[in-house]
Formats: structure tokens, C-alpha cells, sequence
């Protein structure tokens, strides 16, 4: 705290991820921190984009902790992967994969403009991993992000790897009015003077964003696409956890839940024409 440089709050007021599990058939949640419940986001669900970063998410089984770290804006970035015990390790995301630890996958942050129950225009912040990133990726290969708005239907496409069944995000371009654009220029024009400040501060210390302070308590599921409940399994052995690849053309010695370095990779390549781009939904957001 300091009279001339103050901390500046993260001025997101959801932290939502998709959650895939068989058990809610896909479903968009996120952490209430007055009641402390997870809450579900109904289907369909609009959203610009505002911003997006990178970071890490995941599930240590031996610690029975959620895996959170700080945010950056590409690969070579110094993350700090923290799990409820503390700092587990240091370095560019490459580093850290290279550690082999248990569980740590990687994810991307979006930070988005949505409308909440009232109307009214909010930022939020989207948590995207494993196969929910996948289609994220393959969605912005489609679509100008910058450009139109993103609409997620209320049909999630259903899959299965093995025993597990589990449902991906059906993600589809949406026209924006001149109104609505405004509203998003001006949100971000928020946004940004806190990751201004953000990006300067050292990842080391304490508070770090959407991933340490707001996305909930510091556990997590054992995976996402398995079961979408807020705390671990405790009847969910770690051999027997597993997810869909983090991207369409991973090996096939990959595990299902993937290790994120070729979909880190793919965030480098150059989006689509814009002329070139799939039409967009009629009824614009």
C-alpha cells in the first residue's frame, strides 16, 4: 500500500471456467466468495474479449490442492506455480513442464465483457484448459476476436476418451452493435491500468491476480472434464484421471488431459483473414 503508487484491485467481478464433467452435461461456473458457492451461469452466454494471458491450473493428488499461479503475456514469462502449500517451482512455462509435476497443465486467462442478471455490463474473467482450450483455439482460427463478440450455445458437444464421458464448449462468432462496443472499449480501457500495474509488480509476491485471489478456494477438481464438482474426489485415483487433449494435433503419446505446450505454441500463430472468416450469428449482442 502506498499514498502515491496504490495497489490497484483486479476489477474483474467473475472468475468463471467451463466445467465439463458428465455429471452437470458442461456447464459455465464460478466462485461466490459472499456465500461461497459455486454458482452456474446460464446457457447461452455472450461475451467480448477484452484481453487474454497465459497461466497454469491443475490438481496436485498428493497434496490435495488446486495448482494457481501469477499471469503473463506469452510463454517466455516467469510464472510461479503455487499449490496450498506454497511455491512449488519458477520459471517459463517450457521450465516448469520440463519439472514433471504432477497435475500442472496449462491455461489461458481471458479477461471478457459480459452483461450480468441486471443488464448491466461487468468485466469477468474466463479460465480456459484442457479440452475447453482446445475449442478456444480452434474457435479464434474461425473468428477475429477483436472483432465480433463470442457466443457459447446451450448445446455442448458431448465426447468420450476411454471410460470417460465429458461435454466441450460450442463457441460461435456474434455481431456487436456500436453501443455495445463502446461499453467494451471503455471496460478495457480499465482493464488495462490494472494489468499495467499488474505486469510490473514481481511474481513472487502474494497477490497475483485472477488465478490466486478470486477463482475460489485454493482447491480444485481433480479434473475439470471428469466430474465439474468444487472439491477433489476423494474415490478418483490419479491413474485413473483422464481428459481430452489440449490440442487436436498432440501425439499420440500424449496423455488425454495434454500437457499444453502445443497449444501454448499455437496462441503464436497469425489469426485467419478477416474476409475469410465464418458469418456470425444474426442476432448481434
Amino acid at each position: 500500500m502506498s499514498r502515491s503508487n496504490p495497489t490497484v484491485k483486479n476489477p474483474a467481478t467473475r472468475f468463471m471456467q467451463w466445467r465439463g464433467g458428465e455429471e452437470g452435461g458442461g456447464r459455465i461456473t464460478y466462485y461466490d466468495k459472499e456465500t461461497q458457492e459455486e454458482i452456474e451461469v446460464p446457457l447461452p452466454f455472450s461475451f467480448l474479449v477484452l484481453d487474454e494471458l497465459q497461466t497454469l491450473t491443475g490438481f496436485n493428488d498428493a497434496q490435495q490442492s488446486g495448482y494457481w499461479s501469477n499471469e503473463v503475456r506469452n510463454s517466455n514469462g516467469l510464472l510461479v506455480a503455487r499449490t496450498k502449500q506454497g511455491i512449488q517451482a519458477r520459471g517459463t512455462y517450457q521450465q516448469i513442464k520440463e519439472m514433471g509435476l504432477n497435475g500442472l497443465k496449462f491455461a489461458q486467462s481471458v479477461y471478457v465483457m459480459f452483461k450480468d442478471e441486471t443488464g448491466e455490463f461487468q468485466i469477468g474473467n474466463f479460465k480456459f484448459s484442457g479440452a475447453a482450450m482446445s475449442a478456444w483455439i480452434d474457435f479464434k482460427k474461425q473468428f477475429d476476436i477483436d472483432k465480433c463478440a463470442v457466443y457459447i450455445t446451450n448445446e455442448p458437444k458431448k465426447a468420450k476418451k476411454g471410460r470417460n464421458t465429458y461435454f466441450i464448449p460450442v463457441f460461435e462468432g456474434q455481431n456487436v452493435t456500436d453501443a455495445t462496443e463502446a461499453e467494451a472499449q471503455r471496460l478495457d480501457e480499465q482493464l488495462q491500468r490494472y494489468l499495467n500495474t499488474y505486469m510490473q509488480r514481481k511474481p513472487d509476491e502474494d497477490d497475483n491476480g485472477a488465478t490466486a485471489e478470486d477463482d475460489g478456494p485454493k482447491y480444485a477438481t481433480t479434473t475439470d472434464e471428469l466430474n465439474g464438482k468444487p472439491k477433489p474426489s476423494k474415490d478418483v485415483k490419479p491413474e485413473d484421471v483422464q481428459i481430452e487433449n489440449l490440442d487436436e494435433k498432440a501425439d499420440d503419446d500424449d496423455t488425454e488431459d495434454g500437457d499444453g505446450d502445443s497449444a501454448a505454441k499455437a496462441e503464436t500463430k497469425p489469426q485467419k483473414d478477416a474476409k475469410k472468416l465464418k458469418p456470425m450469428k444474426d442476432v448481434a449482442f
